[in-house]
């Protein structure tokens, strides 16, 4: 059965006897599968060893890749640092150097994600419209969607609430029609989010209650706790705390169990509790 540990073992085994393209490739083809099962040490520890195995290969482009997805798992964990900012920035100059508008969308989407966890909402602004333009210009529907998603979060905390509906929105429509059903969830909670924002309490139940429906569906436990954190939010404005306990209780399970800093997100929702 596939699991975080095995690939972490087949990525040394292959760097170990010099298979450098399998080194790299194994975790940048499985750094979804990382993200579905919050596998965040097996996450790091494979593409530690894929960057080291681009690098002895001297292989620029998957070079590249590793040091964006390293410097995602930071901003997954909230831990973004100049560390990580470095990481997606060098990420960015390869791909720039090499003239990789895919790589360097990819990258752009990276580090705009970073800046806006470090609170730089304006980079991180325009970063993302760059990787959207480059995405478009070159046909990369999933890159577009990943754009405008993370336009979306910086648009919410900055207040500009109905821009980032209107990027929710779109990233949706995207998302459905690629089929992927795993971003159709997150771009269900995001709107849900905003639609918290906006005190439309109603329409952000409907939208983390079908958010949450999805992540059941592809066993993302993450984002089955996010949606439950939002639907608490909603419900708690709605019905009152009896009703968004549960809700609240179950996401601090999953999120203890995965090792999710968002747990003490949840913990001080349910601090409010009688």
């Amino acid at each position: 059965m596939l699991s975080g540990q095995n690939i972490v073992a087949a990525t040394h085994q292959a760097a170990s006897r010099g298979l450098h393209s399998i080194a790299w490739q194994l975790p940048d083809t499985l750094w979804s599968f990382f993200f579905l099962r919050s596998y965040w040490s097996d996450w790091r520890s494979a593409h530690q060893t894929g960057l080291a195995a681009a690098r002895e290969a001297r292989n620029r482009q998957a070079e590249g890749w590793m040091l964006s997805s390293l410097g995602d798992l930071d901003v997954e964990l909230l831990r973004p640092d100049e560390y990580s900012v470095r990481l997606h920035e060098k990420s960015v100059a390869i791909f720039r150097q090499m003239g990789d508008r895919e790589g360097e969308a990819r990258a752009l989407c990276g580090l705009g994600h970073c800046q806006i966890y470090m609170r730089r909402l304006e980079k991180a602004i325009e970063c993302e419209q760059q990787a959207l333009t480059i995405s478009r210009e070159i046909g990369y529907p999933y890159r577009q969607g990943l754009a405008l998603r993370y336009l979306g979060q910086a648009y919410c905390d900055l207040g500009r609430l109905e821009e980032a509906m209107d990027c929710h929105r779109q990233a949706l429509a995207i998302r459905r029609e690629l089929g992927d059903r795993w971003n159709e969830a997150v771009s269900l909670n995001d709107l849900g989010r905003v639609f918290c924002d906006l005190r439309r309490f109603e329409d952000a139940i409907e939208s983390t209650e079908r958010s949450l429906a999805i992540a059941r569906e592809v066993r993302h436990l993450w984002g089955e706790a996010r949606s439950l954190q939002y639907l608490g939010i909603a419900l708690w404005h709605t019905q009152g705390m009896d009703a968004a306990r549960p809700c609240w209780q179950e996401a601090l399970a999953i999120f203890t169990e995965l090792g999710a800093p968002q747990a003490d997100e949840v913990r001080a929702c349910l601090a409010e509790s009688p």
